[in-house]
């Protein structure tokens, strides 16, 4: 399955946050997810739990991150 960064952006604006920093965190209950992004790539947080998935009784992922890769390249956006 192919998803770009704009796909997220442009499907699921309320579930997706984008940032080029140097450390991209998620926070689910009491546990810290860190990205570590020392090239500052665009990389965007998608929340899927109850936001891109809602109310399903199966288990899924709280988060996906997609690293983005710069306009015009013909490839897939994630890596």
């Amino acid at each position: 399955m192919k998803c770009s960064c704009q796909e997220f952006l442009d499907n699921y604006p309320n579930c997706t946050k984008c940032s080029t920093g140097t450390q991209i965190t998620a926070q689910e209950r009491k546990r810290n997810y860190i990205l570590n992004n020392p090239d500052k790539k665009k990389v965007c947080r998608v929340r899927i739990d109850e936001c891109v998935i809602e109310g399903s009784s199966t288990k899924r992922c709280d988060y996906l991150m997609v690293v983005c890769h710069r306009e015009g390249n013909n490839t897939n956006d994630s890596d």
